[in-house]
């Protein structure tokens, strides 16, 4: 009997319990206090504290010298710009490094300049790689009003079988002329999946450029027009991909619109144009296995359109060109 006694008190003792909600981590607080590494949660995110906070009204979606993005379990937008919550994509980027991205959740980051002109300074080449790539974009409003400069390396890249959903509407421009700086690049299995409305300028010698399986897929419209060297070049697998109608012009003249080396793959829609200008190189060079999709494109002021050398192969049914070059082993086909 005492027994039972016992147990129906304890039930009814642990019963209040059993119907409170249970929330970790704990909703933020601007008066609580909270030490490195602490967890909470806002507007459906979670937030890692990276200092002590005393107490604080600055929320964590914006007090980036304290907080960070710890898990983006909702499409989360991160503006970087003039007077918006983070100064530049650096600190931006910083913020969310060690984010996981949840199954409904994204990071965007939102370059805006509603507020004034954004233009940010590289000192090395800053990588797209992050464990969840494939659920972040960096997205500006106005191309050309954003520009990220990037004086003398190599300027955006993404590699180590890496993935990025979008890159969009940013300038990406360099102060030096070199033989050997690429703006663009996906190497070693990193893929960017959508790439549009991006101007290339400055003294780049490559604007785009895959390698070892690396994967770019432009589809919007792009500024091709100061590349020194060559447009696009993939090598060692590199596949790249553009649009209908795109149009590839230069501005100073180029060896190579587009190159493909060594099972390197370059997909150009129909309808686009490669155009020399003046002192135009090779509109379109294939060699060691390149191939090239070339059908319905046409050439203008290149020393040779279309050039495949050493077993490679170019698709080029309907396409407006001179005659092309065809080495040993290699093929064009025109039908």
């Amino acid at each position: 009997m005492k027994y039972s006694t016992f147990c129906v008190a304890a039930l009814t003792l642990a019963l209040p319990c059993a119907l409170q909600a249970q929330s970790y981590p704990p909703a933020w607080s601007s008066t609580a206090h909270y030490a490195n590494g602490d967890l909470v949660t806002y507007t459906g995110n979670y937030y890692r504290a990276i200092a002590t906070i005393p107490g604080s009204t600055k929320l964590p979606t914006a007090d980036y010298p304290h907080w960070e993005l710890y898990n983006a379990r909702v499409s989360t937008t991160i503006p970087i710009g003039v007077d918006q919550a983070f100064p530049d994509l650096a600190t931006a980027w910083k913020y969310t490094q060690n984010a996981q991205v949840g199954y409904s959740g994204a990071i965007h980051f939102t370059i805006l300049t509603t507020n004034g002109n954004f233009s940010e300074t590289f000192t090395a080449p800053f990588s797209l790689d992050h464990p969840f790539g494939a659920n972040m974009s960096i997205v500006g409003d106005h191309a050309a009003n954003i520009t990220l400069e990037f004086p003398s390396t190599y300027g955006i890249y993404i590699d180590s079988n890496h993935s990025f959903a979008e890159l969009a509407n940013v300038t990406i421009d360099t102060t030096t002329s070199s033989d050997s700086l690429v703006a663009l690049s996906a190497n070693f299995n990193g893929a960017i999946n959508e790439v549009t409305g991006v101007n290339f300028t400055g003294g780049w010698a490559v604007d785009v450029a895959t390698n070892v399986g690396g994967l770019l897929r432009f589809t919007g419209t792009v500024d091709w027009t100061n590349a020194t060297d060559r447009f696009l070049d993939a090598e060692s697998g590199g596949q790249i991909y553009l649009p209908v109608n795109s149009v590839l012009t230069a501005s100073t003249g180029y060896r190579y619109g587009l190159f493909a080396r060594s099972g390197g793959k370059i997909f150009l829609g129909a309808g686009s144009s490669i155009n020399g200008v003046s002192g135009g190189g090779d509109g379109a060079y294939a060699t060691d296995g390149g191939y090239l999709m070339l059908n319905g494109v046409s050439f203008f002021n290149n020393s040779t359109d279309i050039d495949v050398e050493d077993g490679s192969t170019a698709h080029a049914k309907n396409a407006t060109s001179n005659p092309p070059t065809i080495g040993m082993g290699s093929f064009v086909f025109t039908d």
